[in-house]
């Protein structure tokens, strides 16, 4: 058997995965990125507040954090 031309399937008895490539442009990525950190960061504080007895607010800041989702969900969907 040549050595030279085995592939790392028959060597290994693994499929690799393809390579995918990256449709979205750097601009839409940049502000996804940017959307999910403030997603990220609401939801800390909103839960945060809302275990100091600050239900009210605390409810209002995590709905606020899951529409910031829901934009980001959106674009990356319409991208």
């Amino acid at each position: 058997m040549d050595t030279d031309n085995i592939t790392h399937e028959q060597e290994t008895g693994y499929a690799r995965r393809p390579h995918r490539k990256e449709k979205d442009n750097s601009s839409n990525l940049k502000i996804r990125n940017i959307l999910n950190i403030i997603f990220m960061l609401l939801a800390i504080v909103g839960v945060a507040i809302y275990l100091l007895k600050q239900t009210f607010w605390g409810t209002i800041i995590i709905l606020v954090a899951m529409a910031v989702k829901m934009v980001e969900c959106v674009m990356r969907m319409i991208k």
